[in-house]
């Protein structure tokens, strides 16, 4: 029989990961460059060849995501394959783009009662990925804030 222990656990001051409601509209703007940045670089990173020659890492990550969303969404792999996911991404643009600072998630559980109202979806490209179009013949593109980018992929 093993025994643990008692011990008492030490309160952490602040967060490490901050989630994005928390933080105000300058630490924002921080956070939505490595997107943007990721789109100067080629894929590269996997050295498989690109379907699309023209696509960037930051469109092959979106591709990888709508190409597994069948397999992953709605499944228990939803959680650790997402996390996996932001974690490559992350070390990627800390590498390839000199990025400091961490990634922010989004506590959609705090939007719950408005999702689409949430401050995570600010038109203001500093400061917000930009809104929803209601659009279904445009596939319900974002043109406004910081996603509102040319992508290789629809």
């Amino acid at each position: 029989m093993a025994l643990v222990q008692q011990g008492r656990a030490q309160r952490l001051d602040r967060c490490s990961q901050p989630f994005w409601q928390c933080l105000n509209k300058k630490p924002r703007s921080g956070k939505l460059q490595p997107p943007i940045d990721s789109q100067s670089f080629p894929d590269v990173i996997y050295h498989i060849p690109p379907i699309n020659e023209s696509s960037t890492y930051y469109d092959d990550l979106v591709y990888t995501h709508m190409n597994l969303n069948p397999v992953i969404h709605w499944t228990g792999l939803f959680l650790p394959w997402h996390r996996t996911y932001l974690h490559e991404w992350t070390n990627t643009i800390r590498r390839e783009c000199g990025y400091k600072g961490v990634v922010p998630y989004w506590a959609w559980e705090k939007d719950s009662d408005d999702v689409l109202g949430s401050s995570i979806w600010d038109s203001d490209p500093e400061s917000g990925l930009g809104g929803f179009s209601d659009d279904a013949s445009d596939d319900y593109t974002i043109h406004t804030g910081a996603l509102d980018i040319e992508v290789a992929y629809p």
